[in-house]
Formats: structure tokens, C-alpha cells, sequence
């Protein structure tokens, strides 16, 4: 095989580390650079892979890692890792465990493994969301995939199950990137191999292609480069019982030739790559006289390396000498701003207060609006990772300067905000303190941009000014064989250097899958700086080049079965014949299940109808007070038996029968058309309106007994509460801090002492206490819906609207996604949305472990319509749908985690306990199907209360998960006069932990 060859098929760099590169600013001496570059290592606290799970007590532990076997192919800017990992269970049980790591900036996976009965099956692009329903549905049936997925911060989280009981499981990923190069055109390439487990296999080999032999700057062992019978260098390393802690960096020294290129054809189509290092260039900015100083003081804020970050302002403010600098603090909320004067460099009272600043809550982007302040550069210091509210700040034509200190980043939205304002991105994590202080100082080297025949050649990326550290990589696609491109490079729109390249499809051809897929990579980051506006293209490109983005994951399945049920082509050929046959088979069976679901649907609703026009008679002795406080037996009312009454159309026609009228529900059986009143739901008296099938507005008589709702104060009996109880007053939010450091890892810290504040009237605190919740895991949809339902009680109803759609977005598979953001918009008076969203709750087929979830849907939806009169489209509703049926009780019980049982009790006045087993009541109270494998909800219903109390209990039966978790949140909403227009709400939240707990949660009286 060719060097070429050999040289593009590493191209693909997977792989655990992160880049080191210079820029075209070299420090004074090679000891000097080694010295800084050891520090920064040592510094930058990147670990490799750990799958973690979680205890008993819901804390997180490592799983013991037995063997790794790692594999690194370079060329030139261009690498390709793979690692192979064996994780050992010493547990008695099985595991589901979560295998959690960043990547740095540019780095993309482009393969993932898991051993399946012995051989490693290969992962297969899918949509995210498919890959989500997939991976549970077939880790309930106890099968064996693996799922992983591009969370927030370029990091990527794979879910392993099952890890056998005192066994072993096995995971192979791969990552590419492109290496940036020196001045001189020499690369940097880090792997960290920081382990902390003795290894019982370790091995490690390297190969480079290239023209001189590669310099270790260190290694996990003592071994040099050989050279290989095709030319390549060679870095072999074997042990047993041996603990591999440091890392393996290299320095690649560049090719002969400044700039090389390669072409690549796949199906049809050729792509190209050009490798480039234009001389260096710099220029000296003019150095600003007011900055606005932008530091994130959020609860990631603690992840950050901010002694690196003080030392680049050290350095920026002695080379300004004299400015005003205005410090703008930020998490959940803007604090109020301070200023601050720097003269003759000295920055000291800036510098302690910065030192001094507390890390809370979470980080809202969107708060920021910086046409609000006047400045000459804006210096933002922060992740780029908004987890709460709004999640784009507002740009100005002022430049903002980004600088990122931490592993977990959003590179592509920091490089966006910069770009769009003329600004720089400085990612400390990549660069040392003298190439950081230099970037911040001069004006940034770019590649300004591509001239080419458009007739030759298309698609050409980076297509937008690019930051350039030494070398940089320019792909294509080239529709010829042969053409010529001219590659600009300088700063802002002047030109200082401009390099041709040839193009030639005859000589420069390789035969690989990688630079179609490097030409995808370059494409997609540059799409995903505007994420929303482009993920439908990105999802597409994730796809066709299999690549791991936001919105595709890679899927390891264990048997032929679930690739055919879900219809996804294998990655192995010996399993896509199985699979083409299986397939065809299947689309000859395959038959439409919409019409069959609606069917499902409307009868469920029409036995919902039966239930409410039923009138019940209790057949034993039960005793109620009326509304004059006497004594009376209850017993059915005859005049009420048959009563029947006509709907009306806005026409005054009679439409079809409305539902037999229970007893007590219609006195007076007026019929108002929708077009009759331009009154949305309200009391007139004493009646209440509601909607039934054709859109009418109709009156139902109140119940006349008074009613009320009382809670069970929730007693957390947390040491942390007790805490804070004891403080002096004014000293309880440093109190918190303080307890934060031992118990922030627990949500329900967060929640009991937001809860604490927002008894004490202090919402803000608490708001910004209840925010931490979001920075806790990135994108943990469980954690998420518990914060936006608190948001709810506490009354940001906006924010928890935002939270809501940040979970449909990643659980779009899941109803309760649906629900919970209707349920939120319709309390924000968002109607139309409101129902929108909650219609396709009714509408769409779900998973079976949410059985008749649109029936409780439906109920919802139809109190949004009555809520709503005359303010909805509704053309595109099946009528048939639209059905109201007020009652007295409502009680909705939801919960967080995933295959777990809870039980909703309801006992009436006469002590009769409606559950599971139990559903239906004598006095007409009416429990929905039990949930045992999804997040609820259940519902309790009853239309018509008699005097007494009713008591709301709920019931830890059991949970299914495979991983260990800790306790489990529920919320619960309790209802009077529901959908008449006197409704009454109230929400709790707890947390259950123990299978069996029972806990009283409030009660209803009517007197």
C-alpha cells in the first residue's frame, strides 16, 4: 500500500485527548515550551473514559476498568484514535452504568462498539430520538444494546447495559480530528491515560506517516519510534498489572512540502483536502479604553481553570496600562454592575473581586442583552453552555472577545458570538499562557476566504473566516478532474497572503471512506453555530456519514429481531442479508395502525363519556352533611334518570344528542352556542360553562358545598434544613454555600432549600438556588422536568416553560414531554400552542408502557378548549375529541424516574380506598390504568364530591430500573371544581426513595 494511502487512512483521529497547538507566536525557547506545555497537562484535569453508576444513596461511582488497548494512526494534521475498554462489575448485581467524557474542540467520534455474546457489534447512525425509544424499549425486554449520544459541551454520554454481575463488559470508540500544526507546520497530539485502576492488560500503539520521526514529549512508558516496512514510524507498548498514568503527547514534525492535498471519491461524488501553513503574520490591535467584563458566575463556574484565566487578564491589563472596566456577573439572572478603574496596569481591587465571586445557580444566556452597554470589546469569561431559560444572548456590533477555561464547552456557540461581532475565541484548554496572551492582544490571523471555478469546484469549507494556528485544513468537493483553488489568508478584509493549490483527481487519488467524511465534519460544525436553524441538515449529514451529532446517535443492537422491527440496517454484511430478508417478510405484513389507534382512542373516551353520565347509588349507609349542615342519607334522584337535552349549533339547528345529563350536573338545560358569547370560560350564577363535541359552551350547576384543598407540609428532616433553621437571620445563604460543598451533588438539596428561601419570601434566592439543578448533568431530562415543576410552583412559569421544551427536544418520544410543555403554555394563557401540543398526545401511537395516556390527555385538552372559547383554531381537531366533563376531584400524580411504579390512593368520606386494584368507587370516583414502566401520570376523578374529606396518599410500589438510583421525585396536583371555571389548584413536590413508602400527601373538604 502507498504512503499516501497510509497517510489518509489516518485521517480519521478518534480518540480521548486534546490538542495542543501552537501559533505562529513561538515562546523564547524549546525548554520553555516543553516547561508551559507539562503545566498546562498537568493543569487541564482531562481524564479518560470512566463508566460511572450510581449507589443507594444515588451517589456516583466509578466502575473498575480491567484492560484498554489503544490504537493511534497520524498523518500530518490528521489522526485517528481508537481506544478498547474493559469494564469489570463487581457488583452482585447488574448494571446499568453511563460512560460520560469531553472531547475538545473539532474532535467527532466516528465509531462506537459494545461486545455482544462475546464479538464486538458495530454501532449504526439513527436519529437521536429513534436511538432513545430503541435502546429502552429493548433494555425492558432485558436484551443487551448500547446508545451513545453528543450531549451539551461536546461531550458525549454512552449508556452500557447490561454489565453483568461480577462480569466484564466491553466498549470500543474511535474519534477523528484534525491536529493544528505550529508556525512550522509541526503538530501536537495529546492522549490522557491518567488511570487510576491497575491494569491487568495494557497496550498502546502509535504509528505516524510521515517524513521525519515523531518526538515524544512524554509517554505512559519508556519505548521509542521504529521505523516500518512502508515507511511509517512505530510506537509499541505492552503490559500486564500495570497502571498507565501519564499521558502520550507528540510532537509530528510537518512534511516536506507547505501544502499537500488529497482527493477521495465516494459514490460518485469527489472530495478533497488541502493541508495548509501560510507564513505567519501578526498585527497589533488598538487596545481598548472601556471594557465590559462578562464573567459567568454560575455553578459550572467551578469546573473552571479561572487561575489561568486571571493570569490572561494579568497580562491583557498591564498591556492596556490605563481603562474603566464595568463587571457584569451572570448565572440564572444579571447582577448589578460594578465598576472599576485600571491605571498604570494595576488591576488589584478588580482582581480580589473576581477572586471573591460565589459560584450559583444555573446559566441563562438569554439575560444577556449587550446593546445595553457601552464599551469598546466585550471579555466574556464562560463555557458557552446555557442550561436554563433563554439560551442566546444579544449580540452588539461591539467585538466580543470569548475565553473558555473548561473541558465541557460549547466551542461552535462561543466561536458563533465572535465571529458575528468581529471578536476572537481564545480556548485556554488548547493553549498555553503566552499563545493565549498573544491572541488576546493582536488581531487574529485568519483564513479570509476560497477562489474557485464554481463549475469545478463547490461546498468548500471553512466558508467563513477561521482563526488560523499554524496549519489549517480546506475540504471540497471537486466536480472535475482537475481544477485550481487560491486560499486567502490575513486579517478582517486585508490580504496577506495568498497560496494556489492544484487539484488533480489522477495523482492525488486515494481510495478511503475518511476525507468525505472530514468534508461532513467541516460542514456540520460550521452548521452547528446556528444549531436550531440547521439541525434538520445536520441531522441529514449525521446520517449519510455516519457521524454522532446532536440530533443522531450510534446504536448497538444484540439481535436480528429489533434491527428489522425498527428498520435499521445493520453495519456488519454477514447481518444485512439476514436483515434484507427478515425486511421483506415484514413490509408484506406491514399494515397502518393510525385509523386503528384513533378507534382505540375515541373508545376509550366513549366509555369516559358512559362513566360521567352514570349516576351512582350507594347501596350502603353513608353519612353527609348537606349545604345547611343536616344530616342526610344519599340516594339516587330519579327526576334526573333519563333527562335528555339537545345540542345546538350556531345556526340554532340541532346537532346530534348531548351526553345524558347526571345527577346534579345541568340545572336549567340551556344550550349556548360558542358564537353566542364572546365570554371565554366564567362563572355566571353560580354555573360554569364548558365545551362539548361541536364546540358548544354549556352550563353546569356548581356544586353548592364549599370546598378546599390542604397540604401536608413536606418535612425534608435533612441535616442540611436543620442547618439552616439554626442561622442567624441574614446568615442562611452563606450558610447554604457552605453546605453546598458537601451535599451539591444531590438535587434534592437544591429543592428542599429553595424551598426553605421561598417560605422566607425570598424568591430570588430561591430561583437561584432551584437553577443549580440544571448545571447538575447536561441534558438529564429527569432532573430537568423536576426543576421545571418547581419553576411552576414558584411561578416562573415562562422559565419552566423554556425547561419544558429543552425535554420534548430530547425526549420527543416520550407523552409526558408533550403534556408537561401544553400543561405550562395553557397556564401561561398560550392556548392555541397549549392545544396544539397536547393534540398530539391524543394523536400519536406511544410506547406500550404508557397505557391510555391520551385519555388523560384528552381531559386536559378539553379544559384548554373551554378555557379557551373563541380563541382557537380548531379545523384540524377531530371533533370527535371534543368532549368536556367538569368534576369536583382531580388529582394527577407524575414522577421522574423511568420504570418505576407509583401508586396513587384516594379514600372518600366513607374510607372506601380507590387503586390499582380498586379503580372505581361506590360514589362515583374513578382511578385511570395503572403505571408501572413509564412516568405516570394517574389520575383521580370524581364529578360530583359529597360533604367530607378525601384523603391523597401515594405509594412507592417498586421500581425496574437496572441502574442503581436514589430517591424519586413525584409531583402531584390536586384539583377542586376542575374545567368549571371555579377551579382550584395546588402542586407539592417530594421525593420517595424506599419500594413501599407511603406518604400523605393532603386532602380535599367539602362541607
Amino acid at each position: 500500500m502507498s504512503s499516501i494511502l497510509w497517510s489518509v487512512v489516518s485521517t480519521v483521529i478518534v480518540g480521548i485527548f486534546t490538542q495542543l497547538p501552537h501559533t505562529a507566536l513561538q515562546l523564547d525557547t524549546p525548554q520553555k515550551v516543553d516547561t508551559t506545555r507539562n503545566n498546562l497537562i498537568r493543569k487541564s484535569n482531562i481524564h479518560p473514559p470512566v463508566i460511572i453508576f450510581k449507589d443507594d444513596k444515588g451517589l456516583s461511582i466509578p466502575l473498575h476498568i480491567d484492560e484498554v488497548s489503544v490504537s493511534v494512526k497520524v498523518i500530518a494534521t490528521m489522526a485517528l484514535t481508537t481506544m478498547e475498554i474493559t469494564f469489570r462489575n463487581d457488583q452482585n448485581r447488574i448494571l446499568e452504568g453511563e460512560l460520560n467524557f469531553p472531547l475538545g474542540e473539532g474532535q467527532f467520534i466516528t465509531r462506537f462498539a459494545m461486545d455482544v455474546n462475546g464479538t464486538l457489534r458495530e454501532g449504526v447512525v439513527v436519529e437521536k430520538a429513534k436511538g432513545r425509544v430503541i435502546f429502552e424499549e429493548t433494555v425492558r425486554k432485558n436484551i443487551d444494546p448500547g446508545l451513545l449520544e453528543l450531549t451539551r459541551g461536546n461531550s458525549f454520554k454512552t449508556r452500557v447495559y447490561p454489565i453483568p454481575a461480577k462480569g466484564i463488559k466491553k466498549i470500543l470508540i474511535a474519534y477523528q480530528q484534525e491536529l493544528v500544526g505550529d508556525s512550522e507546520g509541526d503538530s501536537k497530539y495529546l492522549l490522557p491515560l491518567d488511570f487510576k485502576d491497575t491494569l491487568s492488560k495494557f497496550s498502546l500503539t502509535a504509528e505516524v506517516y510521515s517524513t521525519f520521526k515523531p518526538i515524544i514529549i512524554s509517554s505512559p512508558s519508556t519505548g521509542n519510534f521504529e521505523t516500518e516496512n512502508d515507511g511509517s514510524f512505530a510506537l509499541r507498548i505492552n503490559h500486564s498489572n500495570y497502571r498507565a498514568g501519564q499521558a502520550l503527547e507528540l510532537t509530528i514534525p510537518k512534511f516536506t512540502a507547505k501544502s499537500t492535498a488529497y482527493i477521495e471519491t465516494l459514490d460518485n461524488q469527489k472530495y478533497f483536502t488541502i493541508t495548509a501553513t501560510p507564513p505567519p503574520f501578526t498585527s497589533s490591535k488598538q487596545l481598548p479604553k472601556r471594557i465590559c467584563l462578562l464573567w459567568d458566575a454560575s455553578g459550572s463556574g467551578t469546573n473552571r481553570d479561572k487561575e489561568r484565566e486571571l493570569i490572561l487578564l494579568d497580562t491583557y491589563f498591564k498591556k492596556i496600562g490605563n481603562c474603566s472596566v464595568q463587571l457584569v456577573t451572570f448565572s440564572n439572572e444579571i447582577d448589578k454592575p460594578e465598576y472599576f478603574v485600571i491605571s498604570n496596569g494595576n488591576w488589584n481591587s478588580l482582581k480580589t473581586k473576581l477572586s471573591s465571586i460565589v459560584y450559583d445557580g444555573g446559566t441563562q444566556y438569554g439575560t444577556l442583552n449587550l446593546k445595553n452597554y457601552t464599551c469598546d470589546e466585550f471579555l466574556l469569561f464562560s463555557d458557552g453552555i446555557s442550561t436554563f431559560g433563554k439560551s442566546e444572548l444579544q449580540t452588539s456590533t461591539t467585538p466580543i472577545i470569548s475565553i473558555n477555561s473548561s473541558q465541557h464547552a460549547e466551542h461552535s456557540y462561543l466561536q458563533y458570538i465572535t465571529r458575528q461581532t468581529g471578536g476572537n475565541y481564545i480556548d485556554l484548554t488548547t493553549l498555553d499562557n503566552q499563545q493565549a496572551a498573544s491572541r488576546i492582544q493582536e488581531l487574529t490571523y485568519s483564513f479570509l476566504s476560497a477562489v474557485y471555478d464554481v463549475n469545478s469546484i463547490e461546498d468548500v469549507y471553512p466558508s467563513i473566516s477561521t482563526p488560523v494556528n499554524g496549519t489549517i485544513m480546506i475540504c471540497g468537493k471537486l466536480q472535475a478532474d482537475k481544477s485550481e483553488i487560491i486560499l486567502n489568508f490575513g486579517f478582517g478584509k486585508t490580504i496577506k497572503h495568498t497560496e494556489k493549490i492544484r487539484l488533480d483527481a489522477n495523482s492525488q487519488s486515494v481510495k478511503t471512506t475518511m476525507l468525505p467524511r472530514l468534508w461532513a465534519q467541516k460542514k456540520i460544525a460550521e452548521l452547528d453555530m446556528r444549531y436550531k436553524t440547521n439541525k434538520n441538515a445536520i441531522t441529514e449529514l449525521g446520517k449519510q456519514f455516519s457521524i454522532v451529532t446532536r440530533n443522531t446517535s450510534l446504536l448497538v443492537l444484540d439481535r436480528i429481531e429489533d434491527y428489522v422491527v425498527h428498520q435499521i440496517i445493520p453495519y456488519e454484511d454477514s447481518l444485512k442479508q439476514l436483515y434484507n430478508t427478515r425486511i421483506s417478510d415484514l413490509n408484506k405484513k406491514q399494515t397502518i395502525e393510525d385509523t386503528s389507534h384513533t378507534t382505540m382512542v375515541l373508545n376509550l373516551f366513549k366509555q369516559r363519556k358512559e362513566w360521567w353520565n352514570k349516576t351512582f347509588e350507594p347501596i350502603k349507609k353513608f353519612k353527609s352533611k348537606d349545604s345547611s349542615g343536616l344530616i342526610r342519607r344519599l340516594t339516587r334522584n330519579p327526576s334526573f334518570e333519563d333527562e335528555q337535552s339537545t345540542v345546538i349549533n350556531s345556526n340554532g339547528e340541532n346537532e346530534f344528542p348531548a351526553p345524558r345529563i347526571a345527577e346534579g350536573a345541568v340545572s336549567n338545560s340551556r344550550i349556548l352556542s360558542v358564537t353566542e358569547t364572546n365570554q371565554r370560560l366564567e362563572v355566571a350564577n353560580g354555573r360554569g360553562m364548558y365545551v362539548n363535541e361541536s364546540g358548544i359552551a354549556k352550563i353546569q350547576e356548581a356544586n353548592p358545598l364549599s370546598a378546599s384543598i390542604t397540604l401536608k407540609k413536606w418535612d425534608a428532616n435533612t441535616p442540611y434544613i436543620q442547618e439552616l433553621q439554626k442561622a442567624s437571620a441574614g446568615d442562611e445563604y452563606s450558610v447554604y454555600l457552605e453546605l453546598k460543598k458537601e451535599y451539591g451533588t444531590n438535587p434534592g438539596f437544591f429543592m428542599d432549600c429553595a424551598d426553605f428561601f421561598s417560605e422566607r419570601n425570598n424568591k430570588t434566592l430561591a430561583l437561584r438556588i432551584l437553577s443549580n439543578i440544571a448545571e447538575m448533568e447536561l441534558e438529564n431530562h429527569q432532573l430537568l422536568r423536576v426543576l421545571a415543576h418547581r419553576l411552576e410552583q414558584l411561578g416562573y412559569i415562562s422559565l419552566a416553560i423554556d425547561v419544558f421544551r429543552d425535554v420534548l427536544e430530547m425526549r420527543e418520544e416520550e407523552p409526558q414531554s408533550y403534556r408537561d410543555l401544553s400543561l405550562a403554555l395553557a397556564e401561561n394563557k398560550q392556548y392555541q400552542e397549549a392545544a396544539d401540543t397536547l393534540y398530539k398526545v391524543i394523536t400519536k401511537k406511544w410506547d406500550a408502557r404508557f397505557p391510555e395516556v391520551e385519555l388523560i390527555a384528552l381531559n386536559e385538552w378539553n379544559n384548554i378548549l373551554t378555557k379557551a372559547i373563541n380563541k382557537l383554531n380548531t379545523t384540524r381537531y377531530d371533533k370527535r375529541f371534543i368532549f368536556a366533563m367538569p368534576v369536583d376531584v382531580r388529582v394527577v400524580l407524575n414522577w421522574d424516574a423511568d420504570n418505576c411504579d407509583m401508586d396513587l390512593w384516594v379514600f372518600d368520606p366513607s374510607n372506601e380506598k380507590c387503586f390499582y386494584s380498586h379503580p372505581n368507587t361506590e360514589i362515583g370516583g374513578h382511578l385511570s390504568r395503572d403505571m408501572t414502566g413509564g412516568y405516570g401520570p394517574e389520575e383521580f376523578i370524581l364529578k360530583k364530591a359529597l360533604a367530607g374529606k378525601y384523603q391523597v396518599k401515594v405509594q412507592y410500589y417498586g421500581s425496574q430500573q437496572q441502574k442503581i438510583a436514589g430517591a424519586t421525585t413525584i409531583q402531584l396536583e390536586l384539583y377542586t371544581r376542575y374545567m368549571t371555571g371555579r377551579e382550584e389548584k395546588k402542586t407539592i413536590t417530594l421525593r420517595l426513595k424506599n419500594p413501599k413508602e407511603l406518604i400523605d400527601v393532603g386532602e380535599f373538604t367539602f362541607e
